[in-house]
């Protein structure tokens, strides 16, 4: 299986859940791939620039910060973008645990997490 990014730079790691991969790119995308074969199952433009971190799944969404201050939310079986949150910063990681999305964004004044519930 490969998935090729033509952006710049080197996209972070994916996520896998459920029998799919999650690639986030440095063109502001994230492509679902079924993990045995490879095949692209969709792509959805997730931000204007890169995503950074590697997104987070939990109960049939996949969660993307981007270098365009965005927190995205997508639903992971049709790629269909079911929330965004502008966070004023870039979204550099976010993390599912207990119930609650967490994404750190950076910026001149130092790091922020903020918390939303799912």
């Amino acid at each position: 299986m490969e998935h090729r990014d033509r952006g710049i730079g080197y996209p972070p790691p994916p996520a896998v859940a459920n029998g799919v991969v999650y690639a986030p790119s440095e063109l502001g995308t994230v492509t679902a791939m079924e993990a045995a074969t490879g095949h692209i199952l969709w792509t959805t433009m997730a931000g204007r620039f890169a995503i950074e971190g590697t997104p987070s799944v939990a109960n049939g969404v996949v969660y993307a910060g981007s270098e365009d201050h965005q927190l995205v939310a997508i639903d992971a079986g049709s790629g269909a973008v079911l929330w965004s949150k502008k966070l004023g910063a870039i979204v550099l990681n976010t993390i599912v645990v207990n119930g609650m999305v967490y994404a750190t964004t950076e910026d001149n004044d130092g790091f922020t997490v903020f918390a939303f519930g799912l």
